[in-house]
Parts: C-alpha cells; sequence; structure tokens
C-alpha cells in the first residue's frame, strides 16, 4: 500500500530473488482525489425564460488540474479560453421540451474519474400570451374625430410576464393585465374612414400574440338640405319642416331645428 498525497509521482520497482537474478520496473503515474471546480452556468437569455426551439449560447467555467471534458445535461461543450466552456443548442435538444422549468446540469469530469456539477433553471414558454377586450373606452360606438383623445386598453395575461406591445407601432404603458395608451387617432395614422388597429403583445420568451379592432374617423360634416318650406313662402297653420341629411362616413345620429 503506498499513502501519497494528490501529485505525479515516479515508482520504481525492483526484486531480487536471492541468487543474483533481479528485475526492476518504472511507471508513472498522477494521484487525483480534488474535485474540478464548475461555476456560473448561464446563457444569453437573461431572464432564463424561452421557447424550446429558441437557439441559446450556453456558458459556464471550470478547471481542473487534469480536466478532461465538460458537459450540459449529457452534451459535450467546447473550450473556448479562460475556462470558459459553450454550448450553442436549443433548449429541446437538452431535454427540456415541455412547458415549465427544466433543470440544466454542467458537468466537469478529470482525467481520474471525479466530477463536479453546476445547475439552474430554465423556463420553457412555448404559449403565446391571451389577449382580450381591446377597446377604447372613453368611445363605445368606435366612430371619433381624428383629434379626439381616447384611452386604449387591452387585457392580457401570461404565465411568465410580459416584455412589450405595441399599437400600430407604438408602445403602450402596462398595468396589472392591462397594457393603455392614451393617443388621438391621428397619433395612431387614421384617417377619414375605417382604420384598422393592431395591438401585438410579446412575452418574456418573445411569443406573440395579436388582436384587432376597427376604428371608424369621419372629420367631414354632414350634408343637410331644407326640403320645405321653400324660401320666402308665406305659410298658414301648421309649419312642417323637411329637411334632407347625410354622411359620407358615419350615420346621423340627430337633427335639431334651431329658431
Amino acid at each position: 500500500t503506498l499513502n501519497a498525497s494528490d501529485g505525479y509521482y515516479l515508482l520504481n520497482v525492483s526484486l531480487s530473488d536471492g541468487i543474483g537474478t533481479s528485475g526492476n520496473a518504472t511507471v508513472n503515474f498522477t494521484i487525483d482525489t480534488a474535485l474540478p471546480t464548475i461555476s456560473e452556468l448561464k446563457s444569453n437569455d437573461t431572464d432564463n425564460i424561452t421557447r424550446n426551439n429558441a437557439i441559446l449560447n450556453f456558458t459556464v467555467t471550470a478547471s481542473d488540474t487534469n480536466l478532461f471534458n465538460v458537459s450540459l445535461n449529457g452534451t459535450l461543450m467546447a473550450p473556448v479560453g479562460g475556462n470558459v466552456f459553450r454550448l450553442t443548442s436549443n433548449a429541446s435538444d437538452l431535454g427540456c421540451v415541455n412547458e415549465g422549468s427544466c433543470l440544466l446540469t454542467a458537468r466537469a469530469l478529470d482525467l481520474a474519474g471525479n466530477a463536479n456539477t453546476f445547475s439552474y433553471n430554465l423556463v420553457i414558454d412555448n404559449i403565446a400570451p391571451a389577449l382580450s377586450n381591446f377597446k377604447a373606452k372613453n368611445d363605445t360606438d368606435n366612430i371619433t374625430r381624428s383629434n379626439n383623445v381616447l384611452n386604449f386598453t387591452l387585457t392580457s395575461s401570461d404565465a411568465n410576464g410580459f416584455s412589450l406591445a405595441v399599437l400600430n407601432g407604438t408602445a403602450m404603458d402596462s398595468g396589472t393585465g392591462e397594457f393603455y395608451l392614451t393617443t388621438t387617432p391621428a397619433g395612431l395614422n387614421c384617417t377619414n374612414g375605417q382604420c384598422l388597429l393592431s395591438a401585438t403583445v410579446n412575452d418574456k420568451a418573445d411569443n406573440q400574440n395579436t388582436i384587432l379592432y376597427v376604428l371608424t374617423v369621419d372629420d367631414l360634416n354632414p350634408n343637410i338640405a331644407l326640403n320645405s318650406p321653400q324660401n320666402m313662402a308665406n305659410i298658414s297653420g301648421t309649419l312642417n319642416i323637411t329637411v334632407s341629411v347625410n354622411d359620407l362616413i358615419a350615420n346621423i345620429s340627430s337633427v335639431t331645428a334651431i329658431q
């Protein structure tokens, strides 16, 4: 039995049979009982929420005097210098397929068979945000002038949160389960006639959903023509007034006679 600490050794064994015959053997070996060091497992997805098919760059720091290899969930990582190892892969290829939390484990193995691991959780999210109740709260009939200030709101839900919401290219502010934007139709590039409004929401995994609704912009005055009585007519008895009205864009809501 050889009691020795970690290190490199040259072992020489000599044997003699007592009658002048001898033999000699030499072997070099290293004793290594120390575990590799491994830390800082991460990817370029800083919030650790991703789709299972998104390509990510995983890195980990590992070192050992006699390091053999470094792997991530069983897939070998490549050295890139400075004790850093990298793997470019999607989560699915590392076994992270289903929705929810998935454990990623990097393993450093040395030539003596000592191994050490470092783990972290990646959240898989392949589901787009749910969207509803897209409207202008202060315009219930969806007919407005281009310079009216409207309060647009949108209800949204997602298991892992949101990164961005835009309405016709303009970023919306966020509240609890709601996005909102105060602006005019003109600010959303809406002119006379029907205007398609498109709200798009991205979650933290970059899943995207879009909801639409149509706003009618009417900056044109209605047309009105007096049919009776005729100009300069003499009226005896009941005065009957008839007019013809039309609007090129919206329906006429009321007609009022002013004395």
